[in-house]
Protein backbone atom coordinates (compact mmCIF):
# COMPACT_ATOMS: atom_id res chain seq x y z
CA UNK A 1 0.00 0.00 0.00
CA UNK A 2 1.44 3.01 -0.78
CA UNK A 3 1.83 5.78 1.44
CA UNK A 4 -0.51 8.73 1.48
CA UNK A 5 1.52 12.34 1.10
CA UNK A 6 1.17 14.65 4.30
CA UNK A 7 -0.69 17.67 3.18
CA UNK A 8 0.75 20.54 2.62
CA UNK A 9 -0.36 24.72 3.16
CA UNK A 10 -0.24 24.84 -0.48
CA UNK A 11 -3.09 23.71 -2.61
CA UNK A 12 -3.27 23.76 -6.23
CA UNK A 13 -5.63 22.26 -8.88
CA UNK A 14 -7.32 22.47 -12.28
CA UNK A 15 -10.29 24.59 -12.27
CA UNK A 16 -12.07 25.46 -15.56
CA UNK A 17 -8.99 25.31 -17.74
CA UNK A 18 -6.40 27.14 -15.02
CA UNK A 19 -4.14 25.62 -12.45
CA UNK A 20 -4.83 27.18 -9.61
CA UNK A 21 -2.01 27.52 -6.28
CA UNK A 22 -3.28 28.56 -2.97
CA UNK A 23 -2.32 28.81 0.57
CA UNK A 24 -4.41 26.77 2.48
CA UNK A 25 -3.70 28.81 5.67
CA UNK A 26 -5.73 31.95 4.13
CA UNK A 27 -8.60 30.26 3.10
CA UNK A 28 -9.84 26.74 2.00
CA UNK A 29 -12.18 28.24 -0.62
CA UNK A 30 -12.22 29.40 -3.88
CA UNK A 31 -10.64 32.50 -5.51
CA UNK A 32 -12.67 34.35 -8.03
CA UNK A 33 -11.48 37.14 -9.73
CA UNK A 34 -13.04 40.31 -10.92
CA UNK A 35 -12.06 43.25 -12.76
CA UNK A 36 -14.34 45.97 -14.64
CA UNK A 37 -11.67 46.35 -17.75
CA UNK A 38 -10.83 43.23 -18.76
CA UNK A 39 -13.61 40.93 -17.25
CA UNK A 40 -16.92 39.74 -18.53
CA UNK A 41 -19.86 38.13 -16.74
CA UNK A 42 -20.64 35.29 -17.86
CA UNK A 43 -20.58 31.09 -17.42
CA UNK A 44 -16.47 29.84 -16.98
CA UNK A 45 -15.41 33.30 -16.22
CA UNK A 46 -13.89 34.39 -12.45
CA UNK A 47 -11.40 32.06 -11.56
CA UNK A 48 -8.62 33.58 -13.10
CA UNK A 49 -7.02 36.47 -12.97
CA UNK A 50 -6.40 36.69 -17.04
CA UNK A 51 -10.16 35.67 -17.23
CA UNK A 52 -12.18 37.77 -14.46
CA UNK A 53 -15.47 38.54 -14.26
CA UNK A 54 -16.60 42.31 -14.87
CA UNK A 55 -19.12 43.06 -11.68
CA UNK A 56 -18.82 42.50 -7.96
CA UNK A 57 -22.19 41.72 -7.48
CA UNK A 58 -21.35 38.27 -10.15
CA UNK A 59 -18.57 37.46 -8.59
CA UNK A 60 -20.85 37.51 -5.03
CA UNK A 61 -23.07 34.80 -7.06
CA UNK A 62 -20.47 32.32 -8.24
CA UNK A 63 -18.93 32.04 -4.52
CA UNK A 64 -20.28 29.28 -1.94
CA UNK A 65 -21.90 30.12 1.59
CA UNK A 66 -19.64 29.34 4.56
CA UNK A 67 -16.68 27.90 2.56
CA UNK A 68 -14.15 30.80 2.92
CA UNK A 69 -14.47 32.11 -0.76
CA UNK A 70 -12.58 35.28 -1.73
CA UNK A 71 -13.22 37.40 -3.94
CA UNK A 72 -10.42 39.35 -5.69
CA UNK A 73 -11.39 42.74 -7.01
CA UNK A 74 -8.40 43.81 -9.06
CA UNK A 75 -6.12 46.99 -9.21
CA UNK A 76 -8.50 49.89 -11.44
CA UNK A 77 -11.53 48.21 -11.08
CA UNK A 78 -14.69 50.59 -11.47
CA UNK A 79 -18.32 50.28 -11.69
CA UNK A 80 -21.11 51.94 -10.41
CA UNK A 81 -24.45 51.00 -9.14
CA UNK A 82 -27.80 52.86 -9.66
CA UNK A 83 -30.03 50.95 -7.40
CA UNK A 84 -30.95 50.39 -4.14
CA UNK A 85 -29.16 46.77 -3.23
CA UNK A 86 -27.00 47.77 -6.11
CA UNK A 87 -24.58 45.01 -5.08
CA UNK A 88 -26.12 42.19 -2.28
CA UNK A 89 -23.59 40.79 -0.15
CA UNK A 90 -25.43 37.73 0.60
CA UNK A 91 -22.78 34.31 1.06
CA UNK A 92 -22.28 33.78 4.69
CA UNK A 93 -18.54 33.97 5.46
CA UNK A 94 -17.53 35.65 1.58
CA UNK A 95 -14.41 38.01 1.79
CA UNK A 96 -14.23 40.66 -0.42
CA UNK A 97 -10.47 41.71 -1.38
CA UNK A 98 -9.65 44.50 -3.13
CA UNK A 99 -5.97 45.17 -4.35
CA UNK A 100 -4.14 48.50 -5.22
CA UNK A 101 -2.89 51.74 -3.56
CA UNK A 102 -4.55 54.98 -3.95
CA UNK A 103 -6.71 55.76 -7.18
CA UNK A 104 -5.80 52.63 -8.46
CA UNK A 105 -7.63 50.41 -5.80
CA UNK A 106 -11.12 49.36 -6.92
CA UNK A 107 -13.86 51.64 -6.73
CA UNK A 108 -17.19 51.56 -6.73
CA UNK A 109 -19.87 54.42 -7.06
CA UNK A 110 -22.68 55.19 -6.13
CA UNK A 111 -24.71 57.15 -9.24
CA UNK A 112 -28.48 58.37 -10.20
CA UNK A 113 -30.55 57.35 -7.17
CA UNK A 114 -30.48 58.36 -3.71
CA UNK A 115 -31.63 54.72 -2.58
CA UNK A 116 -28.89 53.24 -4.07
CA UNK A 117 -26.89 51.24 -2.09
CA UNK A 118 -24.57 48.37 -1.36
CA UNK A 119 -26.05 45.75 0.92
CA UNK A 120 -24.57 43.54 3.61
CA UNK A 121 -27.05 40.40 4.10
CA UNK A 122 -25.26 37.77 5.02
CA UNK A 123 -23.50 37.29 8.02
CA UNK A 124 -19.41 36.96 8.13
CA UNK A 125 -19.08 39.46 5.38
CA UNK A 126 -15.60 40.66 5.05
CA UNK A 127 -14.93 43.67 2.77
CA UNK A 128 -10.98 45.02 2.59
CA UNK A 129 -9.10 47.43 0.04
CA UNK A 130 -12.60 49.14 -1.47
CA UNK A 131 -13.00 52.57 -2.44
CA UNK A 132 -16.76 54.05 -1.90
CA UNK A 133 -17.80 57.06 -3.56
CA UNK A 134 -20.96 58.79 -3.51
CA UNK A 135 -21.81 59.69 -7.03
CA UNK A 136 -25.22 61.29 -6.12
CA UNK A 137 -26.39 64.55 -4.34
CA UNK A 138 -28.31 63.43 -0.86
CA UNK A 139 -27.03 60.19 -0.98
CA UNK A 140 -29.13 58.21 1.99
CA UNK A 141 -25.93 55.74 2.67
CA UNK A 142 -23.50 53.52 1.13
CA UNK A 143 -23.31 50.36 3.25
CA UNK A 144 -26.51 48.97 4.38
CA UNK A 145 -25.27 46.30 7.24
CA UNK A 146 -27.79 44.04 7.79
CA UNK A 147 -26.27 40.93 9.05
CA UNK A 148 -24.17 40.07 12.14
CA UNK A 149 -20.14 39.62 12.47
CA UNK A 150 -19.43 42.12 9.59
CA UNK A 151 -15.57 43.02 8.92
CA UNK A 152 -14.60 46.36 6.95
CA UNK A 153 -10.87 47.23 7.06
CA UNK A 154 -8.58 49.76 4.67
CA UNK A 155 -11.71 50.96 3.03
CA UNK A 156 -12.10 54.43 1.61
CA UNK A 157 -15.65 56.26 2.00
CA UNK A 158 -15.57 59.56 0.31
CA UNK A 159 -18.46 62.08 -0.89
CA UNK A 160 -17.66 65.73 -3.38
CA UNK A 161 -18.68 69.02 -3.27
CA UNK A 162 -21.87 68.08 -5.09
CA UNK A 163 -22.36 64.86 -3.98
CA UNK A 164 -22.96 64.53 -0.34
CA UNK A 165 -23.68 61.29 1.86
CA UNK A 166 -26.24 62.04 4.50
CA UNK A 167 -25.56 58.78 5.62
CA UNK A 168 -22.01 56.45 5.41
CA UNK A 169 -22.94 53.14 7.08
CA UNK A 170 -26.14 52.32 8.65
CA UNK A 171 -26.27 49.43 11.04
CA UNK A 172 -29.22 47.69 11.17
CA UNK A 173 -31.28 47.41 14.55
CA UNK A 174 -30.48 44.93 16.60
CA UNK A 175 -28.09 43.70 14.61
CA UNK A 176 -24.63 42.41 16.51
CA UNK A 177 -20.96 42.09 16.46
CA UNK A 178 -19.06 45.10 14.22
CA UNK A 179 -15.58 45.49 13.16
CA UNK A 180 -14.06 49.21 11.14
CA UNK A 181 -10.28 49.21 11.15
CA UNK A 182 -8.33 51.61 9.15
CA UNK A 183 -11.39 53.27 7.15
CA UNK A 184 -10.99 56.78 5.86
CA UNK A 185 -14.22 58.60 5.40
CA UNK A 186 -13.96 62.62 4.05
CA UNK A 187 -17.24 64.56 3.15
CA UNK A 188 -16.51 67.79 2.37
CA UNK A 189 -19.29 69.59 2.34
CA UNK A 190 -22.98 70.05 3.64
CA UNK A 191 -25.35 67.21 3.34
CA UNK A 192 -29.31 67.63 2.99
CA UNK A 193 -30.16 65.59 6.11
CA UNK A 194 -31.67 67.36 9.08
CA UNK A 195 -29.59 67.79 12.36
CA UNK A 196 -30.03 64.87 14.79
CA UNK A 197 -32.23 62.94 12.56
CA UNK A 198 -32.62 59.48 12.06
CA UNK A 199 -30.35 57.52 9.24
CA UNK A 200 -27.97 60.52 9.82
CA UNK A 201 -24.21 60.42 10.80
CA UNK A 202 -21.35 58.85 9.46
CA UNK A 203 -22.14 56.06 11.18
CA UNK A 204 -25.70 55.36 12.45
CA UNK A 205 -26.49 53.13 15.13
CA UNK A 206 -29.74 51.64 16.63
CA UNK A 207 -29.83 49.02 19.67
CA UNK A 208 -26.52 47.34 18.23
CA UNK A 209 -24.62 45.53 20.24
CA UNK A 210 -20.33 44.72 20.37
CA UNK A 211 -18.93 47.38 17.93
CA UNK A 212 -15.38 48.44 17.14
CA UNK A 213 -14.57 50.73 15.33
CA UNK A 214 -10.16 51.66 15.44
CA UNK A 215 -7.67 53.22 13.76
CA UNK A 216 -9.81 55.16 11.26
CA UNK A 217 -9.82 58.75 10.15
CA UNK A 218 -12.83 61.58 9.61
CA UNK A 219 -12.54 64.53 8.29
CA UNK A 220 -15.76 66.83 6.91
CA UNK A 221 -19.02 67.42 7.34
CA UNK A 222 -21.21 65.01 9.07
CA UNK A 223 -24.70 65.50 9.67
CA UNK A 224 -25.49 65.15 13.76
CA UNK A 225 -22.95 63.15 14.74
CA UNK A 226 -19.81 60.70 13.02
CA UNK A 227 -20.88 58.43 15.77
CA UNK A 228 -24.67 58.63 16.05
CA UNK A 229 -26.95 56.71 18.45
CA UNK A 230 -28.50 59.48 20.01
CA UNK A 231 -31.35 59.96 17.34
CA UNK A 232 -32.13 56.03 17.16
CA UNK A 233 -33.93 56.17 20.29
CA UNK A 234 -32.56 52.93 21.61
CA UNK A 235 -28.99 52.78 23.21
CA UNK A 236 -25.61 50.93 21.62
CA UNK A 237 -24.37 48.57 23.79
CA UNK A 238 -20.27 48.01 24.09
CA UNK A 239 -19.36 50.83 21.11
CA UNK A 240 -15.73 50.92 21.31
CA UNK A 241 -14.06 53.88 19.69
CA UNK A 242 -10.04 53.46 19.40
CA UNK A 243 -7.55 54.91 18.21
CA UNK A 244 -9.41 57.41 15.75
CA UNK A 245 -9.21 60.93 14.95
CA UNK A 246 -10.51 63.23 12.75
CA UNK A 247 -12.50 66.40 12.17
CA UNK A 248 -16.25 67.03 12.70
CA UNK A 249 -16.60 70.84 10.72
CA UNK A 250 -20.00 70.76 10.59
CA UNK A 251 -21.00 73.56 12.75
CA UNK A 252 -23.61 72.55 15.43
CA UNK A 253 -23.00 69.06 15.17
CA UNK A 254 -20.99 66.32 17.32
CA UNK A 255 -18.46 63.92 17.36
CA UNK A 256 -20.93 61.71 19.33
CA UNK A 257 -23.94 61.48 20.46
CA UNK A 258 -25.31 58.89 22.29
CA UNK A 259 -29.25 57.66 23.95
CA UNK A 260 -29.75 56.88 27.47
CA UNK A 261 -28.32 53.68 28.53
CA UNK A 262 -25.06 53.51 25.87
CA UNK A 263 -22.36 51.91 27.52
CA UNK A 264 -18.71 51.80 25.67
CA UNK A 265 -15.53 54.25 25.10
CA UNK A 266 -12.84 55.97 23.17
CA UNK A 267 -9.56 55.43 23.54
CA UNK A 268 -6.58 57.46 22.25
CA UNK A 269 -8.42 59.90 20.03
CA UNK A 270 -8.24 63.49 18.81
CA UNK A 271 -10.60 65.36 17.76
CA UNK A 272 -11.34 68.88 16.05
CA UNK A 273 -14.31 70.93 15.51
CA UNK A 274 -14.88 74.24 14.63
CA UNK A 275 -17.14 76.39 15.92
CA UNK A 276 -17.41 74.84 18.83
CA UNK A 277 -18.98 77.80 21.50
CA UNK A 278 -17.09 78.98 23.89
CA UNK A 279 -17.35 76.00 26.60
CA UNK A 280 -13.92 73.76 27.01
CA UNK A 281 -16.11 70.94 28.34
CA UNK A 282 -16.10 67.57 26.43
CA UNK A 283 -19.97 67.81 26.67
CA UNK A 284 -19.46 70.55 23.62
CA UNK A 285 -18.41 67.84 21.99
CA UNK A 286 -20.58 64.84 22.46
CA UNK A 287 -24.34 64.58 23.53
CA UNK A 288 -25.19 61.92 25.55
CA UNK A 289 -28.36 60.89 27.94
CA UNK A 290 -28.39 60.94 31.24
CA UNK A 291 -27.26 57.11 32.72
CA UNK A 292 -24.90 57.16 30.08
CA UNK A 293 -22.25 54.78 30.73
CA UNK A 294 -19.53 55.89 28.43
CA UNK A 295 -15.69 55.85 29.17
CA UNK A 296 -13.24 58.09 28.13
CA UNK A 297 -9.08 58.06 28.13
CA UNK A 298 -6.56 59.58 26.48
CA UNK A 299 -9.19 61.41 24.32
CA UNK A 300 -8.67 65.32 22.99
CA UNK A 301 -10.95 67.92 21.55
CA UNK A 302 -10.25 70.82 20.07
CA UNK A 303 -12.23 73.81 18.99
CA UNK A 304 -12.76 77.41 18.68
CA UNK A 305 -15.10 80.02 20.00
CA UNK A 306 -16.77 82.65 18.97
CA UNK A 307 -13.99 85.08 18.82
CA UNK A 308 -11.63 82.13 17.20
CA UNK A 309 -9.75 81.30 19.79
CA UNK A 310 -8.77 77.55 20.05
CA UNK A 311 -9.97 75.58 22.53
CA UNK A 312 -8.51 72.39 23.69
CA UNK A 313 -10.23 69.61 26.54
CA UNK A 314 -8.05 66.72 27.53
CA UNK A 315 -10.13 63.97 28.49
CA UNK A 316 -8.05 61.71 31.01
CA UNK A 317 -10.39 59.58 32.54
CA UNK A 318 -14.21 60.56 32.14
CA UNK A 319 -17.71 58.67 31.95
CA UNK A 320 -21.60 60.27 31.72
Amino acid sequence: MGQRLARTELFAEWRNGNMVVASMTETTGRYIFCHSGTGTDGVGNGFAPDDPVATIDYGIGLATASVGDVLIVMPGHAESIAAAAGIVCDKIGLTIQGIGVGSNRPTVTVITDTDADIDIDAASTTIKGIRFVSGVDSLKNILDVNAAYFWCEDCEFVSTNTFECINYVDLATTVDNFTFKKCVFRQPTDPDGTDNGVNTGCFYIVDSENILIEDCEFYGEFESAIFNNRAAGTACKNLWIRNCFGEQALAGADILTLVTGATGGMHNCAWNLPDAGDNTTWGTFVTAGQGTFFGMHDVTFMGDNAAGELLASAVATAST
